[in-house]
């Protein structure tokens, strides 16, 4: 039998402290370069030649790449700090998705614990629902649904790598 629900909403703003390893600036950086890649698709789409037809889709593809990369580390750093500052608060599955882990026990019932990356789509369902207590408008207000062939470039685009 499988259990739907949604899943419990944040217990309040997140607060931490900002660890070594923390760099707040890397998705304005990839933001940042995402412009510059769009500037040089555009101006090599100005161009003629099949030499400024690569160039526009490299720096088109890199600018995709870019935004999303920007995306999701946003999204990732919204997660784990939340993690971080309600981690006695929260249960377990919601550690989990929040901290791409996934917690199981293994065939001598030990708790183990690995890396477990979820979709970025229901990732991101689910960090709404759980910052907000509602569920995304996937109509409206998602600006990554409905683009099914700017989704399906980066994906490929990504794969490639």
């Amino acid at each position: 039998m499988t259990e739907r629900r949604d899943p419990e909403q944040t217990p309040g703003i997140a607060v931490t402290e900002g660890g070594p390893g923390h760099d707040f600036t890397l998705p304005a950086a990839l933001y940042s370069d995402a412009v510059g890649f769009l500037r040089e698709a555009i101006k090599a789409a100005n161009e003629e030649g099949w030499e400024a037809l690569i160039r526009e889709e490299r720096f088109s593809t890199a600018a995709i790449v870019s935004v999303f990369s920007g995306l999701e580390a946003s999204l990732n750093q919204a997660a784990f700090g939340h993690a971080e500052a309600h981690r006695e608060a929260l249960q377990q599955i919601t550690l989990d998705v929040l901290t791409e882990q996934e917690t199981t026990i293994d065939d001598a019932g030990r708790v183990q614990r690995r890396t477990r990356y979820w979709p970025f789509e229901s990732r991101t369902q689910f960090l709404v629902r759980f910052l907000s207590g509602k569920a995304l408008d996937k109509g409206t207000t998602c600006p990554f649904t409905g683009r099914v062939e700017l989704r399906r470039r980066v994906e490929l685009t990504v794969a490639a790598m």
